[in-house]
């Protein structure tokens, strides 16, 4: 499935990277310009936020403390359209917290907590952009740390899928 502009440095040689030494030419892709539409917070965002390439504190990707962490598995071996939509949807959660919203909130199920229905809910509509069919959308949203059940629930009362 093509995702004009996308590019991935799936050997990234330096600690400290910014999102774009991972990404080439992110910040101009259309999903991330409606995440952050004024280009102000845009270049903020691409400028402050760090990527931690980590085994250790993630299994896929995730933001925590202000880095965006990634594992260096997944990084290597994912499919194009899955990091690609992980990447969107960790975007979101950057965008999340420079608002202040806690990523985190113990009193959701994940797929109850409101920070991660605007994310999997802007990452689902995406998905479909690229080309991705219905059980490829499901399929991505299967998670370790939910049950089908969950994920269930949050397609039927949550999404327009």
């Amino acid at each position: 499935m093509p995702i004009k502009g996308f590019k991935i440095n799936r050997q990234p040689k330096k600690k400290g990277k910014r999102i774009e030494d991972l990404f080439p030419g992110l910040s101009k892709l259309p999903a991330v310009k409606r995440i952050f539409p004024s280009k102000k917070l845009r270049e903020k965002v691409f400028k402050e936020v760090v990527v931690k390439v980590t085994p250790r504190e993630c299994l896929y990707m995730r933001v925590l403390h202000g880095r965006l962490l990634i594992n260096p598995k997944h990084l290597r071996t994912e499919k194009r359209e899955v990091l690609y939509l992980d990447l969107i949807h960790e975007l979101v959660h950057v965008g999340q917290m420079f608002k202040g919203k806690n990523l985190y909130d113990e009193r959701y199920n994940y797929f109850d907590r409101p920070t991660e229905v605007e994310a999997y809910k802007f990452c689902i509509e995406e998905a479909k952009k690229i080309g991705m069919n219905k059980k490829e959308i499901v399929d991505y949203l299967k998670v370790e740390w939910a049950d089908d059940k969950e994920v269930e629930e949050f397609l039927k009362f949550k999404t327009k899928l």
